[in-house]
């Protein structure tokens, strides 16, 4: 009977014999002449692109400023964590132990919360 461990071992063996026996694909570079000629042909094309593409890249840059404040907010209430232990352990004879609460479970919730706002990123850049 194989094992999982002898099957893995066996699969990365396999891996490793393969990266060294092919070879790498050579890389195939233009010449600087080519470059300018391909260059001076397409560039017509690209500047009309790039004035197309203008108002889609200016607003994707700022959804993607916007995603990251959520981000940022997320990452400063991370700090409500120690912030609320000290509120709850010290403020409690003056009353400030609920509000130590809230704020150490807002602080536990926040990575969670700034995680979910960095997978979002893509999704508000492209969408708004």
């Amino acid at each position: 009977m194989i094992s999982k461990w002898s099957i893995k071992t066996l699969v990365t063996i396999i891996l490793l014999v393969m990266l060294y026996v092919l070879p790498a694909p050579k890389a195939h570079a233009f010449e600087p002449i080519s470059m300018s000629i391909v260059a001076a042909i397409l560039l017509p094309y690209a500047i009309q692109f790039a004035k197309a593409a203008a108002p889609y890249v200016l607003k994707g840059a700022t959804n993607f400023a916007g995603a990251m404040v959520d981000v940022f907010m997320n990452m400063g209430e991370m700090c409500l964590l120690p912030f609320g232990m000290f509120e709850a352990s010290f403020g409690a004879p003056i009353g400030m132990y609920s509000l130590g609460t809230k704020h150490m479970g807002m602080g536990c919730i926040a990575p969670f919360k700034a995680m979910w706002s960095m997978m979002k990123i893509p999704v508000r850049i492209f969408t708004g």
